[in-house]
């Protein structure tokens, strides 16, 4: 065996190169391999924060960004390859579009690759009527995963670089590429059809058309120096981030060290008005900050998804998962009413109502035949709606919501989590038991497990914008890229259950006062306005107490509308800022309505204690932890290796798109259009961009809001209990030792701080 692998080394290594007959690896292994590199790319319902270099972070972070340079960053792709990605780009357009296009591509359900194949002998551009090219599309093996190494051969691609053309196929448009390995790996509908192989499918089509255009792509591959090292570029980047790092950390870890020493972590002794858990995301901190120095309240960091992996469903609407995306839902919420009978009635007949007249405008305009018809029919009344939208937005908004009301009343709606069977035997709710284990989990998780305060809230997140079709980036990413408002309320419901309070008592000794509501809300991270989904009976029974808690929120939000103004570039006082953020949220000319997680920089874990004398001018992630509570260390394995996770994609996501923002970001938002309603490019013919747009990351044209750095991640732990994590976890390993994340702990045994070294080894700070 040795003396065969030994010729065909030297075979390889002569001039003449090995085709792929040489049956060293399976073709299916490069295939794979190859996609590997590539990152998902969600829909534009539902962005997910993700590192565009995922598929680089086994090797270290200095030569990540090396390779990712070449992989991505390249600016002289040949002519040939830019046809056939113009080509590819339109097929794609007409294959994933989700209802923008007037006609559907026909034979979509036979897969990507057979439903191109069938059409795509009608395309002059790509066999420009040649006879004999015609004829190669027509014998075509049918099947992607065999049409794959029979095109391999056709164009005599070596064996040795058989790999190298997939992954530059795949690398020079990672747009299209990241999308449909988000729908083969990540989508919940499309990833469980097995009999379908859409990454074998767009290979085998890129190939197709390398055949056509671009038949010497080996010689290209052959000349062409695809990873010639970048020395100057990578000390550049890495010099200047490091810079920021070391100035970041710097003045953190000591303020953090700091507070343990003086004695600020303490016991919860206080006894508060109310106790309101938020999301973990960077907008929260400045708004709690804002809250507790309004009244007497404890807030709490919390995962917004609150624990809870569960499908919303809601009323006549599409399901959706609304828990992290590295988790599957394991439950359906069904959304219910919580209203009398009448207005429940008028309710579901004025949802049908807007919902026909959306239908009907709709396929008018993107009729082949009516949307002329429906121009000249209401386009003096669109004109005149969009000089109201465009001249006063915040009355055009308050005049649109107010003539829906009239169709469709506001009525409170409230998840059912109560375990049922329906009429199609479909089961929704959650058991009892896993009720009870996912409120032990979340209480003990959060630190809140005794002193409970009269009123406890769970507040989810999402924002309000117009126009902005990267609205749900600006959502919880916990949720999936929804709001949270539904999971809070589940949470909350399921924790005013009186046996699930027994429960609690006796299995886990958390002790729930009777006189203790949990209560759900919203905060809308646009405004700051915060909505209490507070029903008749709940309102009855708290009074007074839920009017203060309601009058220090707006108390909270005027305080903090100044900061958010302040940062936007507009200077105001407590009376206009509030009126100036909502203007931000309702103008649909609006590139900038938020910062949304722009400049985020660590995620701390520990007592709110060790932060609340800190201003962290919203840039950390704060989960709420309490060690002593977690003796074997499960919880704090389940926050590094799940929320940790997830801000490490938020943090790398907006490092990268402020390094790069043509490579890794989506570029600027007044050349985008929206493609497919799946997600955007620049002009009409671009890839499909995959991450954040300027506006998010930088203040103008030139100058940069966001300051790239790899995130810091501090945790208030022993580090003997975090080494027996990181020996456990794989993941945590290649975060911490290829230098994507930094790891810094205080330890509340001796009171001082160390870093993780890359070696696994601690420095003291």
């Amino acid at each position: 065996m040795k003396a065969v692998m030994k010729n065909v080394s030297e075979t390889i290594s002569k001039s003449k190169p090995v085709l792929y007959e040489v049956p060293l690896k399976p073709m299916k292994e490069f295939v794979e391999e190859a996609w590997e590199i590539i990152s998902p790319v969600w829909p534009l319902e539902n962005v997910i924060a993700c590192n565009p270099l995922q598929g680089l972070e086994s090797l270290g972070f200095e030569k990540a960004i090396q390779k990712g340079f070449h992989l991505f960053e390249k600016s002289d792709l040949p002519e040939p390859l830019c046809n056939i990605n113009r080509e590819t780009i339109k097929w794609c357009q007409a294959f994933f579009d989700r209802g923008q296009s007037t006609f559907p591509m026909p034979g979509r359900e036979k897969g990507l690759y057979q439903a191109w194949l069938e059409l795509v002998v009608y395309d002059k551009k790509l066999h420009h009527n040649d006879a004999s090219k015609i004829q190669q599309i027509k014998d075509m093996p049918r099947n992607s995963q065999v049409a794959i190494s029979h095109l391999c051969k056709l164009l005599k691609i070596p064996y040795s670089l058989t790999k190298e053309v997939l992954i530059l196929l795949l690398t020079s448009m990672p747009g299209w590429s990241g999308y449909i390995k988000y729908r083969t790996e990540w989508d919940p509908v499309f990833s469980s059809k097995k009999n379908i192989s859409l990454a074998d499918d767009y290979l085998a089509m890129r190939l197709l058309m390398v055949l056509l255009l671009w038949p010497d792509i080996s010689e290209y591959i052959q000349n062409s120096k695809l990873y010639s090292v970048g020395v100057d570029f990578v000390d550049d980047k890495m010099s200047k981030m490091k810079n920021l790092e070391e100035q970041y950390s710097s003045t953190l870890l000591p303020i953090l060290r700091y507070q343990v020493k003086a004695g600020e972590i303490n016991p919860r002794k206080q006894s508060f008005n109310a106790q309101l858990v938020f999301c973990i995301d960077v907008r929260s901190e400045p708004f709690r900050r804002a809250l507790e120095s309004v009244g007497s309240y404890e807030t709490f960091g919390f995962a917004g998804f609150f624990g809870l992996p569960i499908k919303i469903q809601k009323i006549s609407q599409e399901g959706f998962d609304s828990c992290p995306v590295l988790l599957d839902s394991q439950h359906i919420i069904k959304e219910e009413l919580s209203c009398c009978e009448k207005k429940s009635e008028k309710y579901l007949k004025g949802d049908a109502i807007l919902k026909n007249i959306k239908r009907l405008y709709h396929g008018l305009k993107y009729s082949f035949s009516t949307h002329f018809g429906l121009v000249e029919t209401v386009g003096f009344w669109s004109g005149l709606w969009m000089m109201l939208k465009t001249v006063f937005p915040t009355f055009a908004i308050t005049l649109k919501n107010k003539s829906i009301a009239l169709i469709k009343p506001n009525v409170l709606l409230k998840p059912d989590v109560e375990k049922r069977l329906g009429l199609s035997n479909e089961v929704t709710g959650i058991d009892f038991v896993d009720q009870c284990q996912y409120a032990a989990n979340a209480l003990i998780m959060m630190g809140l497990s005794q002193d409970f305060a009269p009123v406890v809230v769970f507040c989810g997140h999402g924002s309000t914008t117009q126009n902005n079709a990267f609205a749900s980036a600006l959502d919880c990413g916990a949720c999936g890229g929804r709001h949270g408002g539904l999971n809070a309320q589940s949470l909350a419901a399921i924790l005013n259950n009186a046996q699930v309070r027994e429960w609690l008592s006796e299995n886990k000794g958390i002790k729930i006062p009777k006189e203790t509501v949990f209560i759900g809300a919203q905060h809308d991270t646009t405004t700051d306005s915060v909505a209490l989904y507070a029903d008749k009976e709940c309102e009855q029974k708290l009074g007074d107490k839920l009017t203060k808690l309601k009058d220090d929120l707006f108390s909270a939000r005027i305080k903090n509308n100044v900061h958010r103004s302040q940062q936007l570039g507009y200077f105001s006082n407590s009376q206009s800022s509030v009126r100036h953020c909502i203007n931000r949220s309702q103008d649909w000319a609006q590139t900038r309505p938020e910062w949304g997680l722009s400049r985020n920089a660590s995620f701390i874990v520990g007592p709110r204690s060790l932060t609340k004398n800190i201003i962290l001018d919203g840039r950390s992630f704060l989960h709420s932890y309490d060690c002593k509570l977690d003796t074997d260390g499960k919880f704090l394995e389940i926050i590094l290796t799940a929320p940790m996770v997830v801000a490490q994609w938020i943090n790398s996501q907006y490092l990268f798109s402020s390094w790069n923002n043509v490579a890794y970001g989506s570029g600027s938002k007044i050349t985008q259009n929206i493609t497919g309603k799946i997600g955007v490019m620049q002009g009409n013919g671009s890839d499909l961009m995959h991450g954040l747009p300027l506006q998010s990351v930088y203040k103008d044209d030139l100058n940069p809001f966001h300051e790239p750095m790899r995130l810091l991640t501090v945790v208030y732990a022993p580090r003997a209990m975090i080494d027996q994590i990181i020996r456990r976890q794989a993941c945590l390993q290649k975060l911490f030792g290829n230098g994507w994340v930094r790891l810094a702990v205080i330890d509340p045994d001796d009171q001082l701080s160390y870093v993780l070294k890359r070696d696994f080894t601690w420095e003291k700070n």
